[in-house]
């Protein structure tokens, strides 16, 4: 039925018909009916597009009535005009298009007074027009259309801008350029919109890179690229932020000397129409921007008015684009490579390379702020290797500006500097360098040189002297950096040379020259570092040993020939499972489990180092990107039920090797690790074992390697991920305690690590682990870091709540506990700094407050006095004061004092802290080298010793405030705290008089049987000695020594002497038989006699011994004259 209708003829009838009601209607409806018409030709337009004619004819109507006079329909037409050019054909978008933007510079010419007089009626519909150029180019996709659309509205962003400082200029009375800037950033949403759909403009024509430019200065005048400006809406600076990621660079391609001929006749800002005191401005205000030196400022005080605003824009561009994107910094390298801007005469090089500087600042700082995950990253590891190829640039301040920034790079992220990926690329390259500079094919002509892995490419020079000493100078600087990062993550340094080594090894087969295996090799052996004997020696001493008896070495070679031995055998069982040969990867994987199970079980050493790494290799030989739970939970769990020295080294280098190959499997393993860590605690193995006897020593080396190697891993991961550190607070809340243990009334707060001092080491490089968590950033201040720190100042005095034993490890054994007491020492001396109110506060701060609840004090912004008026020229200062209530002022004082006395407390902790390490490194000293040769000392020893020497306050009233400070603690923390310092009369004196009014405590502590049982207690008759009822058994001679004319008589001192040597076995007894008859001499209440009597009815032996010696001592003189009335009664019995 529609086939036989005249389409053309219904779209002529139905134009004229809309047209006759639209300009005739006169009815009460006509607001109604008119609206209704014009969307009927919007609709029609829209639906008829593939009918010639339909949508023009359409859109000329629209035409028609859109403005002519202005009315309310203006909005509704603009709308329909904006719906046609998506939907309808392609004519009618460049229809609209053109219409809008004719639109637009009529309306603001005539504004200024010398347009079309109709001009004037557009300006109802202006911000409509505006809207609809935005509409437009949100929801076109052809990428044609759109780099038309950009032309135009650049176009118009121009010549907007042109008219506004030439209707200024015909003025008599002074103007401003914040009168036309307004209508300029009504564009820019709309080339916001534009730019979003488009990549980013590499390689434009001329004409648009024009636009761009003359764009940029406009944008520099007006003010609409300043950070953190108030004078326009926050919307126009995103706006220009999105136009800034896809704006091709402010440069031009072909002759060298365009940038003067361009910035002098080509700039939308001529010289000759700036003032002489907006030129001092535009000076001033680029100074400002790069805060230069003396010769900067020298050379910013010649440059012309383009020459500043092209600076300017190209510092605002590029500046916005790092802030939009940190990966597209590589963008300012452009500008300092450009032939025009370094051939400069007038200094636009020095200032570029200033402009560079300024801008990596910021680039830098918004890389901190960036959350430390995997993505971080790897974009971290693509900057650095942009960096290395831009150090071998052909261009001496180029070199110079890369390595600057290299070196500023890896100074806020460590850990680029033993980054595998890194590490490998600059071996790599420096292989290409090498090859290149022996190819005989190029000599004399400059070529680009590919590396495998990359598709950075390098330019070498022409020159054989040039090529040399690039290679030279950039072998010189690979070595520096393999330097720099031994010395601070050894380990994993090494493993990543091993890695290196080993895959070329592979790839090679070992018959070609490789410079960058040869490199690694040599950095290798040189930083091999010291084996565990020479480590305990000075350097006077290792000067005298040869190589071989002080390096390493030989552990560098053997875990590389493991590797090497092992992934060779998983890659031939791999390559049995791709030829269909019956077994499947799940049964390599069973196998190689149950092979390390074995060795386990059998406790077979060399066997279970081999299953190690045959299933580490597994590991790193896999292609999935998640390892196999099974096998890594198999070889982090293994080596703990085995947990012997050899297996946790082996355990060690295999998680290395795992982490040095696969660093997307860091995270992974780690858990497992924390796992199997948790599970030596809950089973109380090495240093978690229970405190039993004090002759039984705990096998604490395994936890001594697991700890070192923690402690290397997370000054690691501390820099690149959040998550890792997560994982090590956890580990230390599950492995320290929350308070200090006084017997067995604390187990609920009991912390389970050994306090013999035979876990001294494990102890305390958890420790400084933990003060290395909280003096950092890793995690916010909140609670988690504050029971972190309470939870390591517990766990160190808890380690001091016994009574100091000696230890009886080896010589090597004792200096690395030495050394880890005087590293936790140095860590808790720079503690001072990190104490600071505000982390304490912020835990009893009040809630905030509700959004727009803050009241910001008003801006002041600095501008120019001349016509551009909106150039910020200092950068505005926000108030962050905010009107508080009468109950937030309230709370935040009391939070202060609060926050004062918790930092006043901590401090004093702090400092008996000091105190009681220091003490400990002098008596292990003092085991160490009991002769104090020079050669045998340790680093960092002397320092702790001048600390307690010359600044550790020495006044009684301190060492009272300690002793209470300790007992509010752990009451036998304080007891103990008289045997560390014997020398302090304060600290006994104290301690006494403390125990004399408090015994109940202390009652199970041998130690603190001689604070209650004193002369003066025994005489007054103190309350305190009742506690001898119930007070803990003490050895033997002790009790005997009761019985001596050192101590009054007193029954509850007699009744709790004898008792004890009731519970003594006779066996013992008879060690000290002389001591025991002398005693009869003393006891004038009897008790000795009643004991003796009662022992020697239970043991032949003992009375015999005891008869014996009685007979022998019954004479009180020398003569044997006179007779011991008491001994002779008592042999009479």
């Amino acid at each position: 039925m529609l086939g036989c209708i005249d389409v053309e003829m219904v779209i002529g009838f139905s134009y004229a018909f809309c047209c006759c009601r639209l300009y005739t209607t006169h009815s009460r409806d006509q607001q109604m009916t008119s609206s209704n018409i014009l969307i009927t030709l919007g609709r029609v337009g829209c639906t008829l597009s593939d009918t010639p004619g339909a949508a023009s004819s359409a859109l000329a109507l629209l035409q028609q009535k859109l403005c002519k006079p202005p009315s309310s329909f203006d909005t509704l037409i603009v709308d329909q005009m904006v719906q046609m050019a998506v939907k309808a054909e392609e004519t009618s978008w460049f229809q609209v298009v053109d219409e809008f933007t004719r639109m637009s510079m009529e309306a603001v010419t005539a504004g200024y007074g010398y347009g079309p007089a109709h001009g004037l009626d557009y300006k109802s519909c202006s911000r409509a027009i505006m809207s609809g150029l935005e509409y437009i180019a949100r929801h076109t996709s052809d990428q044609n259309k759109l780099q038309e659309l950009l032309l135009r509205v650049l176009e118009l962003f121009i010549n907007l801008a042109l008219e506004g400082k030439k209707a200024g200029d015909q003025t008599s009375g002074p103007t401003k350029a914040s009168s036309s800037a307004f209508n300029l950033g009504l564009l820019l949403p709309v080339l916001s919109a534009t730019v979003h759909q488009m990549q980013v403009i590499a390689q434009p024509k001329l004409r648009l890179l024009k636009l761009f430019r003359d764009f940029w200065l406009y944008c520099v005048v007006m003010g609409f690229a300043v950070e953190g400006s108030k004078l326009w809406p926050a919307e126009w600076l995103s706006a220009v932020r999105d136009v800034a990621a896809k704006s091709p660079s402010l440069l031009s391609a072909g002759s060298e000397q365009y940038l003067g001929r361009d910035l002098m006749y080509g700039s939308a800002l001529r010289n000759d129409n700036v003032t002489a005191a907006e030129l001092t401005d535009l000076r001033s205000n680029l100074l400002d921007l790069l805060s230069g030196s003396a010769d900067l400022i020298a050379v910013v005080n010649k440059l012309t008015a383009a020459q500043c605003t092209y600076l300017m824009s190209a510092y605002r561009l590029e500046s916005l684009r790092v802030s939009a994107d940190t990966k597209s910094f590589k963008y300012v390298f452009l500008y300092l490579e450009d032939k025009g801007i370094q051939k400069d005469k007038a200094g636009m090089g020095q200032c570029m390379h200033a402009v560079a500087d300024k801008i990596f600042q910021q680039f830098v700082s918004l890389l901190e702020q960036k959350p430390r995950t995997r993505q971080t990253e790897l974009e971290l590891e693509s900057h650095a290797h942009f960096l290395v190829f831009q150090f071998n640039n052909l261009h001496k301040r180029i070199q110079r500006a890369a390595d600057q920034y290299l070196s500023t790079l890896v100074g806020k992220f460590p850990h680029l500097l033993w980054s595998g990926s890194v590490l490998t690329l600059m071996l790599d390259v420096l292989h290409a360098m090498s090859q290149s500079l022996e190819d005989k094919a190029k000599k004399r002509q400059a070529h680009e040189i590919s590396v495998p892995g990359t598709a950075l490419k390098l330019v070498f020079p022409e020159d054989d002297s040039a090529r040399e000493r690039l290679v030279l100078d950039f072998a010189a600087r690979c070595g520096e950096v393999i330097q720099e990062a031994v010395k601070w993550a050894p380990n994993q340094s090494r493993s990543l040379l091993q890695e290196y080594i080993a895959r070329l090894e592979l790839n090679i087969g070992g018959l070609q020259h490789h410079t960058g295996i040869c490199l690694a090799t040599e950095c290798a052996v040189k930083y091999a570092g010291l084996n565990h004997l020479a480590q305990a020696q000075k350097a006077s001493v290792l000067e005298k040993l040869p190589e071989c008896l002080k390096q390493d070495t030989s552990q560098f070679i053997s875990k590389l020939m493991l590797r090497t031995r092992c992934l060779g055998e998983v890659i031939g069982m791999k390559s049995l499972v791709s030829s269909d040969s019956g077994i499947s990867a799940k049964c390599i994987t069973q196998r190689l489990i149950s092979q390390l199970d074995e060795a386990m079980v059998a406790g077979a050493t060399e066997q279970f180092t081999v299953s190690m790494f045959r299933a580490t290799a597994l590991l790193v030989a896999t292609e999935a990107d998640a390892p196999n739970p099974e096998l890594l939970r198999a070889i982090c769990f293994m080596p703990m039920k085995l947990f012997t020295e050899t297996a946790m080294q082996s355990a060690t280098a295999c998680w290395e090797w795992l982490v040095s190959v696969k660093p997307e499997f860091e995270l992974q393993l780690l858990c497992c690790i924390v796992d199997s860590w948790l599970w030596t605690v809950n089973h109380q193995l090495g240093a978690f074992s229970p405190d039993v006897d004090d002759s039984l020593v705990p096998n604490t080396q395994p936890h001594n390697i697991l700890t070192k190697f923690l402690v290397e891993r997370y000054d690691v991961a501390k820099y690149k991920s959040a998550d890792q550190v997560e994982l090590y607070c956890h580990l230390l809340h599950c492995s320290l305690g929350v308070g200090v243990r006084s017997g067995n009334r604390s187990k609920l707060i009991q912390a389970p690590i050994s306090r013999h001092v035979s876990a001294v080491q494990t102890r305390f490089r958890l420790l400084q682990l933990g003060l290395s968590i909280v003096q950092g950033d890793s995690i916010p201040d909140g609670v988690s870091k504050t029971l972190l720190r309470e939870r390591v100042y517990s766990t160190a005095f808890d380690y001091f709540s016994v009574a100091p034993l000696w230890p009886v490890s080896e010589s090597h054994a004792l200096r690395e506990d030495i050394l880890s007491l005087i590293k936790f020492w140095q860590a808790m001396q720079s503690e001072k700094r990190h104490l600071k109110a505000p982390m304490f506060t912020g835990l009893l701060a009040p809630p905030q407050a509700e959004a727009g609840s803050t009241a910001v004090s008003p801006q002041r912004i600095m501008v120019s006095e001349g016509w551009m008026n909106t150039m910020v020229l200092s950068y505005p200062r926000h108030s962050g004061i905010a009107e508080k209530t009468i109950s937030e002022q309230a709370h935040s004082i009391k939070s202060e004092v609060r926050g004062a006395e918790l930092i006043k407390l901590y401090s004093k902790k702090r400092t008996l802290i000091l105190a009681l390490v220091a003490n400990e490194v002098e008596r292990l000293s003092t085991l160490y080298n009991p002769l104090g040769l020079p050669d045998q000392a340790i680093d960092g020893e002397e320092v702790v010793l001048q600390w307690r020497s010359t600044s550790f306050p020495q006044s009684e009233r301190i060492w009272k405030e300690f002793v209470r400070l300790a007992w509010q603690m752990s009451p036998h923390l304080a007891v103990h705290m008289a045997a560390r310092f014997p020398n302090v009369d304060a600290v006994k004196n104290e301690v006494t008089a403390i125990v004399s009014v408090h015994p109940g405590p202390v009652s199970d502590v041998v130690e603190a049987l001689r604070f209650v049982v004193t002369d003066q207690n025994i005489n007054r008759e103190t309350p305190a000695l009742t506690h001898l009822l119930c007070w803990c058994s003490v050895p033997f001679i002790i009790a005997l020594s009761l019985f001596s004319t050192r101590y009054p008589p007193h029954p509850l001192l007699g009744y709790y002497a004898a008792r004890v040597l009731r519970t003594c076995s006779l066996q013992e007894v008879l060690f000290y038989i002389p001591q025991l008859v002398q005693c009869v001499r003393y006891d004038k209440l009897g008790f000795v006699s009643e004991y003796i009597e009662k022992a020697a009815g239970q043991s032949q032996m003992l009375a015999h011994q005891l008869l014996w010696n009685m007979k022998t001592n019954i004479y009180t003189d020398d003569d044997a004259q006179v007779k011991d009335g008491k001994a002779t009664t008592v042999c009479g019995l």
